[in-house]
Order: C-alpha cells, then sequence, then structure tokens
C-alpha cells in the first residue's frame, strides 16, 4: 500500500474517485431535494392556480352584489328625492293652511268684535224702543182708548203699529181697547 500511496498518479485517482464518490452522495441528496421542491413548487402552483379561480368567483359574486347593490341604492334615492318632493309640497301646503288659520283668527276676532258692537247697538235700540214705549203709552192712554186702531197677530201676544216687521205673516186691526182685554202688552219695537 505503500507503493500505491507513493504514486501521485495514484493519489490523485484515488481523491479523484473519493470526490466523486462524496459528489455523487451530495449530487443525489441534492437531486432527491430538488426533486422536494419542485413538488413543493407544483403544489404551490396548484393551489395558487385554485385559490386565483376562487378569488375570481368571489370577485365576480361580489361584482354582482355590487351592482344590486348599487340598484337598490338608486331605487332608494329616488324614493327619498319623490319623499324629499312630496315632503316640499306638504310644507308649502301647511304654510298655507297656517296662514289661512292666521286669517280666520283675525276674522273671529272681528266677528266677535262685531257680536260685541251689535249687542251694544241692540241694547241701546231697546232702550230707546223702550223710551218710545212708555211716551206712546202716555200719549195714547191720553187718547181715547176706544178710538185708537192697533194691529195683532193671529198668534202673537203682543199689539203693534201699523208697518211694524212683525207683522209680515199675518195683520189684523183691532182697537187699542179690544187688544188690552185680550191681556196683549205692546211690543217693545214699534211702541
Amino acid at each position: 500500500m505503500k507503493n500505491f500511496i507513493s504514486n501521485k498518479k495514484n493519489l490523485i485517482i484515488c481523491l479523484m474517485i473519493l470526490i466523486m464518490i462524496f459528489m455523487g452522495t451530495a449530487s443525489a441528496s441534492s437531486i432527491h431535494k430538488v426533486e422536494d421542491y419542485k413538488n413543493q413548487i407544483k403544489l404551490v402552483r396548484e393551489n395558487l392556480s385554485n385559490y386565483t379561480e376562487e378569488s375570481n368567483d368571489k370577485i365576480k359574486e361580489l361584482e354582482k352584489k355590487l351592482t344590486n347593490f348599487e340598484r337598490v341604492k338608486a331605487k332608494y334615492e329616488d324614493d327619498i328625492a319623490e319623499k324629499e318632493n312630496k315632503l316640499q309640497t306638504l310644507q308649502a301646503k301647511l304654510d298655507s293652511l297656517e296662514d289661512q288659520s292666521i286669517k280666520i283668527k283675525e276674522l273671529n276676532n272681528q266677528v266677535e268684535s262685531l257680536k260685541s258692537e251689535n249687542v251694544s247697538l241692540k241694547d241701546q235700540n231697546n232702550n230707546v224702543a223702550n223710551e218710545s214705549s212708555k211716551t206712546k203709552e202716555e200719549t195714547s192712554s191720553n187718547n181715547s182708548e176706544s178710538s185708537t186702531t192697533v194691529h195683532i197677530t193671529n198668534t202673537g201676544s203682543k199689539y203693534h203699529n201699523a208697518g211694524c216687521r212683525y207683522l209680515s205673516r199675518s195683520d189684523i186691526m183691532v182697537t187699542f181697547s179690544e187688544a188690552k182685554s185680550r191681556g196683549l202688552s205692546p211690543c217693545s219695537v214699534c211702541h
């Protein structure tokens, strides 16, 4: 063996064989690792392809949902615009009604004022009529009761002077003494 090792040529050959064996072992291990990496890359590509397909399907589904959402959103926006228009119309009507309500209150106040004025005028008219009636009664009592004529109605409890507004339905001429004997009293408007 000394001879074998002493020979440089043999030594180089041995070293070469050892290197080749070492390289062969290392390259077999590397080849096996490369195959594993290739298989892993293939799996990753398949998974990526599946993921891409699923993602594309989800994207299409989301796009459909987005389209439907936009359609619904547009419908709601149209409904909102329509309801806002109706609200504006109703607000205008409400404003008009409030204006009319104010005018009605003003007119009611005027009516109440006129009613008060009318009551006051009626009281004044009644006072004047009562005074006139007293004066007429005094004058008529001084006149001959049998010769004075008054007017009565079919159903009334008062006697009247000619032309009194209460004689529009019936007008019967009688003497003053006859009206008194029937228990009739003088009209507050014309006496």
